[in-house]
């Protein structure tokens, strides 16, 4: 099974228990000295860690925040608020939320979900640098879904909302 060899050998592949982070890639068993939050929480939420490797991660990125990595964007931050709860750490997932999304966005005066962190067109260079992005980003919103659905601990068991567990 695909899946299952994916599992079993993504950990060694990509994570550092040096730093106690995933790696953003591997090549001929050399890691990444690079980091994104990206990897990190699709590898998370999607249970490629070990419960003890998981924790390690978390510990390191988001609690004693001694790992550099690219932050995600707020579109995938759906990932990292769903993977950090996923793993018990809902206090974890507010943080993240007050510190980017009310920090870099309510308190600069945003009125609605903005496509990036900075509006200005943020790392992007090129004919890009300086290019407004998207001031209202439905993909960016995650956390009203995230009050809305994960908060109160509502899960939709069948489409059309047929059968719920709250």
């Amino acid at each position: 099974n695909i899946r299952r060899g994916i599992k079993n050998s993504f950990e060694t592949a990509f994570y550092d228990p040096d730093r106690r982070c995933v790696v953003d890639c591997s090549y001929h068993g050399e890691q990444s000295t690079n980091v994104n939050e990206s990897a990190a929480a699709s590898a998370l939420w999607y249970g490629l860690l070990s419960d003890e490797t998981a924790k390690a991660v978390i510990q390191a990125m988001y609690e004693e925040k001694t790992v550099q990595y690219v932050r995600s964007e707020p579109f995938f931050t759906w990932f990292v608020l769903r993977a950090l709860v996923k793993h018990g750490r809902f206090d974890l997932a507010m943080r993240v939320i007050d510190e980017r999304y009310i920090k870099l966005m309510v308190d600069q005066g945003a009125t609605s979900a903005h496509e990036e962190w900075g509006i200005n067109g943020s790392w992007r260079s090129g004919n890009y640098a300086g290019f407004m992005r998207t001031a209202s980003h439905a993909w960016s919103a995650c956390p009203a879904e995230f009050f809305l659905k994960v908060m109160p601990g509502i899960e939709l068991l069948e489409p059309g909302c047929k059968r719920v567990r709250v």
